[in-house]
């Protein structure tokens, strides 16, 4: 949090032009350490990455990818997580990341690639390489009153008769709220 208000404010103690970073497509657990330390989510099931390197092989921002299964969205390419280094502005480096995204959606027969950005944090880096497609209802997390977790950890087991309520009183965790999404979305053409 503290990095996200350094950046708004413009004091980010490291600058990096995405035109000197390496560009590669690397396995999802190459990058997986990078995003749990420094996207504010952690990491999630994915199928792809990309990473963004300095010339001493230092990752600096990192990209996961998966297929969409679900909605309007279904088949797409999905950004299932983005971020740079903590501390870090760097130039052009969404747009990197995504432009070698496009390729991987391409790849896996997408029409398109999409994203979420939560809006109590702002969808400002994809103003330039997406279109914002559509908000969201509000979302929810688990909590046991130390930790949060996904929504999805906690769920109903009709075949055990346990409806989500119950799944969270035996969990020991309460709904806590928060704000809606906006998916960006940008067509993938050969």
């Amino acid at each position: 949090v503290e990095s996200m208000i350094r950046h708004r404010l413009g004091a980010s103690p490291r600058r990096l032009h995405a035109r000197k970073l390496a560009v590669s497509r690397c396995s999802p657990s190459d990058v997986s350490a990078f995003i749990d330390s420094n996207h504010i989510d952690g990491n999630v099931r994915c199928s792809h990455a990309v990473k963004l390197t300095t010339q001493s092989g230092e990752i600096v921002a990192a990209c996961t990818l998966r297929t969409a299964h679900h909605g309007s969205i279904a088949g797409a390419g999905e950004v299932a997580r983005m971020c740079l280094a903590m501390g870090t502005h760097m130039a052009g480096g969404v747009s990197k990341l995504i432009h070698e995204s496009r390729k991987i959606a391409l790849e896996l027969s997408a029409d398109r690639l999409v994203s979420y950005a939560d809006n109590r944090l702002g969808g400002a880096c994809y103003v330039t390489c997406m279109q914002p497609e559509s908000t969201t209802v509000n979302r929810f997390w688990w909590t046991d009153g130390a930790k949060r977790y996904d929504r999805f950890s906690i769920r109903a087991d009709s075949a055990a008769g346990i409806t989500e309520k119950q799944a969270a009183e035996n969990a020991g965790v309460s709904r806590i709220y928060c704000c809606s999404n906006t998916r960006y979305s940008v067509k993938v053409s050969p």
